[in-house]
């Protein structure tokens, strides 16, 4: 099934809010390598008590669109939760700050071709949290990688000449 943001949206939250999970493929990049476009997420119904340091959630960010992104800070304010989250494949400047209300649920599996993690709990759990600490220098070696690139020669083209046989 194909549907608009806003129809996604309001389907999305009406079945998280009845304690239902909810399965679907994403689309994007924003959570490359971990998580990459044609990959099976599942959302799990999650209080915003239930959610911490290096969890994935789906949210609704401040232009109604549906987001996954990985929470790399949780602080309460004014007796009101704020989680600030991150897209792994993205700069730090654009991260995002979600308010509790704005939270739909939380990953709890990632399928892969014919593959299931569990990135909730046990071994994947500690993963998640130690690539969530490593991102600052995941990035840079992406970004020193990329300009290493450029100073690369490229490879030279050699003449190509047909021959009729």
């Amino acid at each position: 099934m194909k549907c608009q943001n806003s129809e996604f949206l309001k389907l999305s939250k009406d079945i998280l809010e009845k304690g239902f999970s909810l399965r679907f493929q994403v689309r994007g990049a924003s959570m490359y390598p971990f998580i990459k476009s044609g990959d099976t997420v599942e959302i799990e119904p999650k209080s915003i008590s239930k959610i911490n340091y290096a969890d994935i959630i789906l949210y609704s960010n401040y232009e109604g669109k549906i987001v996954i992104h990985r929470v790399v800070k949780k602080i309460k304010k004014n007796n009101e939760t704020i989680l600030t989250t991150e897209g792994d494949f993205l700069p730090p400047s654009l991260r995002e700050f979600v308010p509790s209300e704005k939270v739909l649920g939380k990953v709890v599996v990632i399928r892969k071709a014919n593959r299931m993690f569990r990135i909730d709990r046990g071994f994947l759990r500690l993963l998640n949290i130690v690539y969530t600490k490593l991102l600052p220098i995941i990035r840079w070696g992406h970004s020193f990688g990329a300009k290493l690139l450029k100073f690369t020669p490229s490879h030279r083209k050699l003449p190509v000449t047909l021959h009729r046989g």
